[in-house]
């Protein structure tokens, strides 16, 4: 038998995956099998009909006809023609033209149905109910030759860019355009994350239940799903881009890949398990390190801004900063200001300020003398010169922090310029490591102008 007659059948079987109770599908098989003269089949068919509705007509007529048959086939007349095609054993015997037939006049029989009910609701001038509304669109697919869409208890999720548009309407207090009254909708009031997570549960559900020509690996699934997201944030303003990101980080979490290990076991301060962090404050970096936000947040803060690791010390990605200062505990914690503060200290320090920071790295670095004096005579007479400066500048200077790292050992330095400075005096840090920072450090202002 060719592929080509084998599809409707094999359509239909697929169909009874997704919802194995649909009487009238199990009805069409009855007759397709009996169409063929394939009576075993056909007796399957009927009698799974009859466990799903006693009094069928369509199975109880059925097994009427098998039974003439069987007579029929085990008459001597007959007996030289009981080894037909279908004693091949095969999963749908052939039939040449009978199936396609059947298939056809299915088709033509849902496509005249759909048109009667179209144009009795017309005429009748009362809208549609839901279920009315359903029953045209289920016609209508089985008309266009999709059996499976019209029997699917999963419905398909809204497009990308209906998705794209509740976003912005929900971010600009507006309804969603795509609302029902007879689907459960979240509040205006839900955050964007939420109604991005709601989206991505639903389109998981429905690629799970994709079973024909067979089902979706979980790797697959995956891929479709970032695809679709990467379409969605591709419809969206820049301002809420990050969102589909954010999404994507809890839907993995609590759904793909429920258990996933990190680098880290445990939160920052508390010393909670990581599965604690509610979805609103979990924060993944791109060095597999799992965050509760407000705790790295506070942590960034506390260190003027230093937007490191504080349990590797070694700086964030660009990509880990930016959705650092988009996550939405960053607004009401004052981190976006910290970070422009960061970039008027920069601008703040005048050149001739940075001359003699430069120099008085130079001068850190090349001392080798036992008692260090000349590096410690070099500190005091900076700090005396700083003082001179505007009282803006040596906040600037006091507040700068530079991503800068040991030359030895590669570690960053986790340090404002001030502070290294009084660790430098104070005899808390060597002086050599502060020369080294204070280098970068001027090389960074020099660079920045």
């Amino acid at each position: 038998m060719s592929a080509r007659n084998s599809d409707p059948l094999a359509a239909l079987y697929a169909t009874l995956e997704l919802n194995p109770t649909n009487t009238h599908v199990w009805e069409v098989i009855v007759e397709i099998w009996l169409a063929q003269g394939s009576p075993e089949q056909a007796r399957g068919a009927a009698e799974e009909l009859l466990r799903l509705a006693p009094d069928n007509r369509v199975a109880l007529h059925a097994l009427e006809l098998c039974g003439d048959i069987d007579n029929e086939q085990a008459s001597p007349a007959n007996a030289g023609e009981s080894n037909g095609a279908h004693s091949h054993g095969k999963a749908y015997p052939v039939s040449e033209t009978d199936l396609a037939k059947r298939y056809k006049q299915l088709r033509e029989s849902a496509s005249l149905l759909h048109h009667e009910m179209e144009t009795l609701l017309s005429i009748s001038g009362i809208p549609s109910t839901d279920a009315e509304a359903s029953a045209l669109d289920n016609l209508s697919s089985i008309a266009a030759g999709r059996v499976q869409k019209a029997t699917m208890t999963v419905p398909q999720p809204p497009s990308a860019r209906a998705v794209a548009r509740d976003i912005i309407c929900c971010a600009h207090g507006l309804p969603s355009p795509s609302s029902s009254s007879s689907q459960p909708q979240p509040t205006i009031s839900e955050p964007l994350v939420d109604l991005l997570v709601i989206d991505l549960n639903k389109t998981h559900l429905y690629l799970s239940s994709i079973a024909h020509p067979s089902p979706l690996s979980e790797p697959e699934i995956r891929t479709r799903l970032l695809s679709r997201l990467s379409l969605v944030r591709s419809l969206l303003p820049p301002s809420l881009q990050p969102a589909t990101h954010f999404s994507f980080l809890h839907f993995d979490r609590e759904t793909l890949s429920p258990g996933r290990t990190y680098a880290n076991g445990e939160t920052l301060v508390m010393g909670d398990p990581l599965d604690t962090i509610p979805r609103s404050s979990f924060f993944v970096t791109e060095d597999n390190y799992a965050w509760d936000a407000s705790e790295l947040i506070s942590s960034v803060l506390a260190s003027d801004g230093s937007m490191t690791n504080p349990l590797t010390k070694i700086p964030l990605t660009p990509s880990d900063v930016k959705l650092l200062l988009s996550h939405p505990l960053a607004a009401s914690s004052g981190l976006g200001k910290s970070r422009e503060d960061q970039a008027s200290f920069r601008e703040g320090i005048s050149p001739a300020v940075a001359a003699r920071l430069k120099s008085l790295g130079s001068l850190l670095l090349s001392d080798q003398t036992e008692d260090a004096a000349p590096s410690r005579r070099g500190v005091d007479e900076f700090m005396a010169f700083l003082a001179s400066r505007s009282e803006e500048e040596q906040k600037a200077v006091d507040g700068l922090r530079v991503n800068a790292q040991d030359r030895n050992t590669g570690q960053p330095f986790d340090a404002s310029i001030g502070k290294s400075l009084r660790d430098a005096k104070g005899n808390m840090t060597c002086f050599h490591k502060v020369g080294d920072f204070l280098t970068q450090a001027a090389r960074f202002l020099e660079g920045s102008r």
